[in-house]
């Protein structure tokens, strides 16, 4: 159990997109109010938000209290919670609209803690060995779908950049002619300096000869 804790720590360790590995939750937990007990000589209680950390595909979790720093590290889990909403596959995407993914496959990943693409696509050998040789295969599926959706996504990104570029420019164009137009400069002029037309092309060859004077 320590050795899939130790792997999945070291992951996350290199590098913090590991951390979809694991299945998070916040939920509120009865403990002790020590204060109020010895005030009120009674035993009493208090709510305290615990975080649970979970390996799919095994029995291992670790649950404590909660830190700022949780909350800072899974926002989304932790907005979820104060929403009162299901935090199961709020960071990443949820295996229930994965297209290989059958309802009966969900529901049993989901006894297990897996609840996204993205935790079965960073699971580890040692965790994937009780699932069985499919689910195997669906990791490597896993990842190279993210992958493919990865690669889509930066050129979406590149495309948006240029389109955007693309209108600044033709802004920019706009004004520098209307300006120009505005201090008395011919508006071909102004726009050639901008490029928004081309210049005029000058004529190769030698110029033409002047004419003999008249006699």
């Amino acid at each position: 159990m320590d050795q899939n804790w130790d792997f999945v720590q070291q992951e996350i360790n290199n590098s913090p997109a590991s951390r979809s590995a694991i299945y998070v939750y916040f939920y509120n937990e009865s403990v002790p109010d020590e204060v109020r007990s010895a005030a009120e000589g009674r035993p009493c209680f208090k709510d305290v938000v615990f975080i649970c950390k979970k390996i799919p595909f095994t029995n291992d979790d670790r649950r404590r209290e909660a830190t700022k720093q949780d909350f800072a590290e899974f926002p989304r889990e932790w907005a979820a919670f104060q929403a009162n909403q299901p935090q199961e596959g709020v960071s990443g995407t949820p295996l229930r609209v994965w297209p290989l993914m059958t309802q009966s496959m969900v529901k049993e990943a989901a006894t297990q803690g897996l609840h996204t693409v993205e935790q079965l696509a960073e699971m580890p050998d040692n965790a994937m060995q009780r699932m069985g040789p499919a689910w195997g295969a669906l990791r490597v599926k896993a990842r190279d779908w993210l992958l493919n959706a990865k690669s889509s996504a930066v050129l979406f990104q590149l495309r948006d950049e240029n389109q955007k570029l693309r209108a600044e420019m033709e802004t920019l164009k706009q004004m520098v002619v209307k300006q120009a137009t505005e201090l008395g400069h011919p508006a071909q002029i102004a726009a050639t300096s901008v490029g928004l037309t081309e210049a005029p092309k000058k004529r190769r060859g030698r110029p033409p000869k002047n004419p003999p004077p008249e006699a």
